[in-house]
């Protein structure tokens, strides 16, 4: 269900700028409110099932729930969300020396369990088939049929009937305690005109909370001999009794578990110039040097070295997935003001150009290292963050994007002091430029020929450098093997010059 107030004017400085100035002071408010019900997905003829050893009932069961039996609810026990109120309010308000300041504020539910961790894929909904086939003695014969899968069981422990030594996985859990994603929005920005030019200045805030948190595995062992950890020097293999949930489920293995515990804070300075219409040029400039820092990936909630030490994610807060520090971009219009009295074939041939152009930069996205041989002796985890220590100068290049020296391994059974998201891949740039050529057919309709060169300086734009280390010398230094800390890869989004031409009717 949703309620949804009308939509209110969204105000521009220039119809303030264009009214009588000599009325000094003219505010303007708006208010909205959005309510929402969200209710866990799923499907009226199929059941889902779920295991949060969070939750002490379910611990104590020892058994997947399963939708809609045995006094499970068809949404597993995961609560319906009320009270989703979203306040929205703006206001704007005429300053005089044709000055504006525009504000406003809101807060957006999320419903969030939309990624693969909330899919619920569980017993006794999956199935694991296994076939040993050998050629001389085939088990399977495209001749024969299938024989039909058996689903996983949903008992976890030896009380309900467990075999013992079993060795079980619940491969997307939901923690019961599930809370909706909650963004507020705010931003305040000051205009000014100056002539035909506008000038913006603004800040942009959004804190948010409830962000989802994928734990790869919630029964892993912190590190044994760090902050809670078992005390153990041998290496930590399941079943252990240094994990948490050893006790109460010795046979379950992994739990890969959807928590709603993250946070993300974006904070942002908005610089926009603008130059409107005016003897055939018009052009506008953006600055946005912004902060985003998160505990928590991307979609889904996964980030690339967190959630490994479960009771401490404030080690996995840092710059977020997403975070562009400085962009800039530059795009321009202008009509070409040759020939505009020319008569007869020089006046077609002269009249009509218009000269288009985009200029954007922008810093790399952060990123992790990781060390392949995992030191913190942690059951499942097969790569950690390492220890960190003071650069060294260095001459950066594709060959060597960061100070590969800098990291060593830390203590066995201890976790790395290595920060999430403590580097940066490369910025890019480009230059997109177009000609356009208007040939006036007749009244109603034109002819327009266009040449357009997408990065047309041709300038590469390098993808993520190689971060997984691979190997120690005998000083515990990393080196180069694997391509540690080189750069082979072009950017997702990269590519090279390319020009077009096209004739477009226009009518």
């Amino acid at each position: 269900m949703a309620l949804v107030a009308p939509q209110y004017r969204d105000w521009e400085i220039g119809e303030f700028l264009q009214d009588d100035w000599r009325v000094k002071r003219w505010l303007t408010l708006n208010l909205g409110l959005r309510y929402d019900i969200f209710a866990p997905i799923k499907e009226k003829y199929s059941h889902l099932s779920n295991f949060d050893p969070t939750d002490p009932a379910s611990l104590a069961a020892g058994q997947v729930q399963i939708a809609g039996t045995g006094g499970v609810s068809d949404s597993v026990n995961i609560a319906t969300q009320y009270g989703d109120i979203q306040p929205r309010i703006g206001f704007a308000a005429t300053l005089g020396h044709r000055m504006v300041l525009r504000g406003g504020f809101g807060t957006s539910y999320w419903p969030n369990n939309v990624a693969s961790p909330a899919n619920l894929k569980n017993a006794p909904l999956v199935a694991t088939y296994t076939i040993n086939q050998t050629p001389a003695t085939p088990t399977l014969k495209l001749s024969g049929s299938v024989p039909p899968p058996t689903p996983n069981p949903t008992c976890l422990v030896a009380a309900c009937g467990a075999p013992p030594g079993s060795n079980f996985t619940v491969a997307a859990a939901t923690q019961l305690d599930y809370h909706y994603t909650l963004a507020y929005m705010f931003n305040l920005t000051l205009e000014k005109e100056f002539g035909s030019n506008v000038l913006s200045v603004g800040y942009v805030g959004e804190p948010v909370r409830h962000l989802g948190r994928v734990v790869p595995n919630i029964d892993t062992n912190l590190p044994p001999l760090g902050p809670g950890g078992c005390g153990v020097t041998t290496t930590v293999t399941f079943p252990s009794p240094c994990q948490p949930y050893f006790s109460q489920i010795p046979f379950l293995n992994t739990v890969q578990l959807l928590e709603t515990n993250g946070v993300s804070n974006y904070n942002a300075l908005q610089v926009q110039f603008q130059r409107r219409y005016r003897a055939g040029l018009t052009f506008a400039a953006n600055y946005t040097f912004a902060s985003d820092l998160s505990d928590v990936g991307g979609t889904g909630g996964a980030c690339t070295g967190c959630a490994q030490v479960w009771n401490n994610f404030g080690r996995d807060y840092g710059p977020s997935d997403f975070m562009v520090k400085h962009r800039f971009a530059l795009s321009a219009n202008y009509e070409l003001p040759f020939g505009k009295t020319r008569r007869g074939l020089v006046g077609v041939l002269e009249k009509g150009w218009q000269l288009n152009g985009i200029y954007a930069f922008a810093t790399g996205q952060p990123f992790t290292v990781l060390d392949g041989a995992a030191r913190q002796n942690s059951v499942g985890i097969t790569q950690d963050r390492p220890d960190l220590v003071q650069a060294q100068s260095f001459h950066q290049s594709i060959n060597q994007w960061f100070d590969t020296t800098q990291f060593r391994q830390q203590p066995f059974g201890m976790a790395g002091n290595e920060g999430h998201n403590t580097f940066t891949m490369p910025s890019n740039r480009r230059v997109d430029l177009s000609i356009f050529k208007d040939f006036q057919l007749r009244e109603t309709a034109k002819l327009q020929f266009r040449a357009e060169a997408f990065n047309l300086t041709n300038t590469p734009s390098f993808g993520l450098p190689v971060g997984t280390i691979s190997g120690f010398d005998a000083n515990g230094v990393p080196t180069q093997a694997g391509n540690f800390g080189r750069i082979t890869t072009m950017n997702a989004f990269y590519t090279p010059r390319d020009i077009q031409f096209a004739l477009k009717l226009i009518f």
